[in-house]
């Protein structure tokens, strides 16, 4: 089972810097409050036909109330991240976030009482490490890259809350759960035009789809296994960020970045494997 967690969860990360790129080019006709929206709002439109089926009458107090959490953290990292790359490359703004995985680790220790061994910690924050390298290479941070810290603390936080909820609420309940809070809470700062025929109608729904798969293949990778086993996999962001952000826009990184991306992969993957081999033997 863990491979297929394991690999749903690579899927998902995959499409998180994918649609971050493609946002890049939206962000130009778009405000980050609008293009969130249109995210939201179209995801909510599909899914809650199919969440609604004999499912809502018995959401427990305690599920709506975590499902209400989740839905402003994810708008919250939501928001955040594509806040940052207005400012600096979506390669730079998943380095900062990239706090996250560590911070996954603590809080499934703390709330959920997943024990973690030594071993998934320290590649935890040799990972953690490899990530400070990269920042230490540019020395600035500004509004845009606290940007980038605020989503990655509010996307540990999803994590965890999605991982709570996920025992006793369907995944696409839960999706379409957060993106009905997010939808309400942003059509505040919504101007009626936006219901208008959108422009770049195309790229617009290869970002939807995009951000739409990457969120399910993580629901579901969480509902096999648990938070802290897939937590160090997620640095394998950062190394899909780079290339997608240098094949698609011509922005690479420079040559003394790569010993640090290379210790955040080797973290991730290693830690992987042993957590699937512990699993392997357990059964």
């Amino acid at each position: 089972m863990i491979y297929i967690s394991a690999t749903l969860f690579l899927f998902g990360v995959f499409f998180v810097p994918l649609s971050g790129v493609i946002a890049t080019y939206l962000l130009d006709a778009y405000t980050v409050s609008e293009l969130s929206w249109i995210r939201f709002g179209s995801t909510l439109v599909i899914m809650a036909p199919i969440s609604a089926r004999g499912e809502i009458g018995s959401i427990k107090f305690i599920s709506l109330a975590q499902l209400f959490l989740l839905g402003l953290s994810t708008l919250l990292a939501f928001f955040a991240f594509l806040f940052s790359i207005t400012g600096i490359p979506v390669a730079k703004t998943t380095a900062i976030f990239f706090s996250y995985p560590l911070i996954i680790v603590v809080l499934s220790h703390v709330f959920m009482q997943e024990r973690a061994g030594l071993l998934t910690w320290a590649q935890t924050l040799f990972g953690f490490i490899g990530v400070a390298l990269i920042l230490s290479l540019d020395g600035k941070f500004g509004i845009y890259e606290a940007a980038a810290l605020v989503s990655g603390i509010a996307v540990a936080l999803r994590l965890i809350l999605t991982r709570r909820v996920a025992s006793s609420v369907s995944p696409s309940l839960i999706v379409a759960a957060e993106c009905l809070v997010a939808t309400i809470v942003l059509t505040a700062f919504i101007d009626a035009s936006i219901l208008e025929v959108p422009e770049h109608l195309g790229l617009l729904a290869s970002y939807v789809i995009c951000a739409n798969l990457s969120r399910f293949a993580v629901v579901y990778a969480l509902r096999l296994s648990s938070a802290s086993n897939l937590a160090p996999l997620a640095f394998f962001e950062l190394l899909f960020a780079i290339l997608l952000e240098g094949i698609i826009r011509g922005i690479w990184i420079s040559i003394e970045q790569i010993p640090a991306m290379l210790l955040i992969c080797f973290a991730g993957l290693a830690v992987s494997l042993r957590a699937s081999r512990n699993r392997v033997s357990s059964e």
